[in-house]
């Protein structure tokens, strides 16, 4: 009791108060890896919904690795069904090379599927590879390295322009290439600290690959590598030779795009690029809307970065920089946070409407992509090491509880934004798809009689729609499901023409679209909605069969029809 209350004993006691305490961080160890495929379970798992998703590319994906599967040259093969020619911004082949490869598995739904669902396990898996080698370049415990890293793939697989480009706009192309970027990122550090024999071709290699995901973000992420590659450090490193594998990654595979497609470039029609420029309020906004990018300051499509990963970004650079004192490894994790803010910075800045004037200014710029918003997705890993790197620079951080917080944190952020739109029906022949107007709208699916009244209400099978309600009463019911894949700027007829076994006409369904049995003009559909609608055409239960039906879309003004292919209507079959 009295060495409890003697002024030694004060005194001891204050001086052990007062030594910094060793905090022990959180150790996963073989949990690891079994972690990760468990929290990565919130950004995948949507796509294994039945059906396909409800986007703005519509089913082009299923459509062009379709046409690929029958395309002889696949090796020239563009993806140039429903879009213009334009192998800078469009989409390259290499995605749906992917595709192709899982589509014996299932089909091209779920090949188009699977490649999306391993574009965010890749990115994910990368970046936390990427952080951890970052981490432990800096001396950090392997400990931290490990968290951070965990971290780090929570922030960027669950990050809303990820989100959005999966789960909103479809776009298949962007996803992958997302996805290499960390790997690219990897490489390039190995390549200057000497940490992998082939560090240097796998660079190379993987920045060619990019040229053939989209070659126009292409070009922006190979400034970045480049950037990354000659950043300077404490240390002297090997920065020109992996400067050296970024630049003949970008010659080889920009080249040999070039040779085999980039003459026909000429072609795309100039774009106004710079008008759809962010509104920088639009990078902190939460909303989350199925719309499309519009030239103004109401644009409703989600652009925002993320509260999660700003917050977390926004402690790491306080704490690191903040001047209180840091764990002895910060300074080395310095310049990589430093590079990480300011590629961040640059990226949001040249998107938003303060370089609206680079955009008009400066033609190759805007030659690159489609929308200044584009070049937000690269600011991914750059923004998830910043985010991640919280424990590392603030050692109490790195305990179990802290991180667990900063996880659900992560998901919890993010989780209304992954309830993607689905819908269960499906091409009736992906390989021979119907667009019309060279792609602004397509008919996905026809049924006729029974199979058509099957696919409305509550009948469940061809017997029941037959007893509910009869061909000859109310005429032959007629179901169809069409896809609008540009905005529609007319409200366009839709007319289907019921012919005998000898072509001739005997009766006919003129008039606006339907969704269900209601009136829906093409002007307010949404861009990726599907919409089906029953049509019933007055056939005369007296008069000849009919054997065949003839579908497509008018000017109601001037009677034009709107083309199909070669043609201006599709050719239903009609069982006996």
């Amino acid at each position: 009791m009295s060495s409890l209350t003697s002024p030694v004993g004060r005194r001891s006691r204050r001086s052990v108060d007062s030594q910094p305490t060793a905090t022990a961080a959180a150790s996963f160890g073989p949990w690891l890896w079994p972690a990760f495929l468990l929290l990565s379970l919130f950004a995948w798992a949507p796509l294994l919904y039945p059906g396909y998703l409800q986007v703005h590319s519509g089913f082009l994906p299923v459509f062009r690795t379709a046409e690929l599967a029958a395309a002889g040259d696949k090796l020239r093969w563009l993806p140039t069904l429903g879009a213009t020619l334009d192998p800078w911004r469009g989409d390259g082949p290499l995605p749906y090379w992917l595709a192709l490869v899982l589509r014996p598995l299932a089909g091209e739904v779920a090949a188009v599927k699977g490649v999306l669902a391993l574009s965010i396990l890749a990115l994910g898996v990368g970046t936390l590879r990427w952080v951890r080698q970052a981490l432990a370049a800096a001396s950090a415990p392997p400990e931290v390295a490990d968290g951070a890293g965990l971290l780090a793939a929570a922030v960027v697989m669950l990050w809303p322009p990820l989100l959005a480009t999966v789960y909103l706009r479809g776009a298949l192309a962007e996803a992958v290439l997302l996805a290499l970027l960390p790997w690219a990122l990897g490489a390039v550090s190995a390549t200057r600290s000497r940490s992998w024999r082939y560090a240097a071709v796998a660079a190379a290699a993987l920045t060619a690959a990019l040229y053939w995901t989209q070659a126009g973000l292409a070009l922006w992420t190979t400034g970045l590598l480049l950037a990354w590659s000659l950043w300077p450090r404490a240390e002297r490193d090997n920065r020109r030779l992996a400067a050296l594998a970024v630049v003949a990654g970008a010659v080889v595979g920009g080249g040999a795009l070039w040779l085999v497609h980039g003459r026909a470039a000429a072609d795309a029609p100039a774009l106004d690029v710079a008008a759809h420029a962010v509104y920088p309020y639009q990078l902190l906004i939460a909303d989350w809307r199925f719309a499309l990018s519009t030239p103004d300051w109401k644009n409703e499509l989600p652009l925002q970065l993320g509260l999660a990963a700003l917050s977390l970004a926004a402690l790491t650079t306080v704490l690191a920089w903040g001047g209180r004192p840091t764990e002895a490894h910060v300074s080395s994790l310095r310049p990589a946070l430093g590079f990480a803010l300011l590629a961040v910075a640059a990226l949001a800045v040249v998107s938003t409407t303060a370089a609206r004037f680079l955009w008009r200014g400066v033609p190759a710029m805007a030659a690159t992509v489609t929308y200044p918003w584009q070049i937000l997705g690269l600011a991914g890993p750059w923004l998830a090491l910043l985010a991640a790197a919280l424990p590392a620079v603030e050692r109490r951080l790195a305990i179990l509880p802290a991180l667990a917080a900063a996880v659900a944190l992560t998901v919890l952020s993010s989780y209304p934004y992954l309830a993607p739109r689905f819908t269960q029906v499906l091409p009736d022949d992906a390989a021979r798809p119907a667009l019309f107007d060279g792609g602004r709208v397509t008919l996905v699916r026809a049924r006729v009689g029974a199979e058509a009244l099957a696919e409305q209400g509550p009948v469940t099978s061809k017997a029941e729609a037959v007893e509910a309600q009869p061909v000859a009463e109310e005429g032959l019911p007629v179901s169809l499901a069409w896809q609008a894949l540009q905005p529609a700027e007319f409200d366009y007829n839709v007319f289907i023409h019921a012919l005998d076994a000898q072509g001739n006409r005997v009766a006919q369904w003129d008039g606006q679209p339907l969704r269900g049995e209601e009136a829906a003009p093409m002007t307010t559909w949404q861009v990726g909605e599907v919409v089906v609608g029953l049509y019933r055409v007055p056939v005369d239960p007296a008069g000849p069969p009919v054997r065949a039906l003839h579908v497509g879309l008018y000017n109601w003004q001037s009677g034009q029809r709107l083309p199909v292919g070669n043609d201006d209507k599709v050719v239903l079959e009609v069982a006996p």
